[in-house]
């Protein structure tokens, strides 16, 4: 595990700082995860790469409501992903059961995308895994703090979407 401390003291810019830090919570989380109780469930939920986790958890909550499933376009759309990108992590988590393909009930030609059994069961033990590993991390932050903190994540998180054209 990285420590602060072991690196040398300089004045640094607000945003080295804060792309340090983002680093080193990465690490620390991935460290605390890799030796913690929660390994083996860790494990099982990594079974599968963020992007496919983050696809299963797309799919699920965009089929709550319409349990038919979701069109690929539409999932490419929620996940800001190429219908291309979509199509070929669809069909890697279809041939590893996680999802399943439904032709529509009105229009045969229409595909919809949805969790299979097996891609419910693990979605719902990586809501409870997070789920748990969020609440004991916010057992001790004040209200106001948490709410602070998440409002910041979401701002960064919708910097990172949009400015994708960084990445190339």
């Amino acid at each position: 595990m990285y420590k602060k401390e072991n690196f040398p003291v300089e004045k640094k810019s607000d945003v080295s700082q804060i792309c340090e830090k983002i680093c080193f919570l990465a690490d620390d989380l991935r460290d605390i995860l890799w030796h913690s109780k929660f390994r083996r469930q860790y494990h099982k939920i990594m079974s599968l790469t963020l992007s496919q986790q983050r696809m299963l958890q797309m799919v699920w909550r965009m089929t709550i409501d319409d349990p038919q499933g979701v069109m690929l376009k539409e999932l490419a759309k929620a996940l800001f992903l190429s219908n291309s990108a979509v199509s070929v992590m669809v069909e890697n988590l279809v041939k590893r059961g996680y999802l399943e393909r439904v032709q529509g009930e009105d229009d045969r030609r229409k595909v919809f995308i949805r969790l299979s059994e097996i891609g419910r069961k693990h979605t719902a033990e990586s809501e409870s895994f997070w789920g748990d590993l969020n609440e004991r991390f916010f057992a001790g932050i004040a209200g106001d703090k948490k709410r602070v903190f998440i409002r910041v994540l979401n701002e960064f998180q919708k910097f990172l979407i949009e400015n994708k054209e960084c990445r190339k």
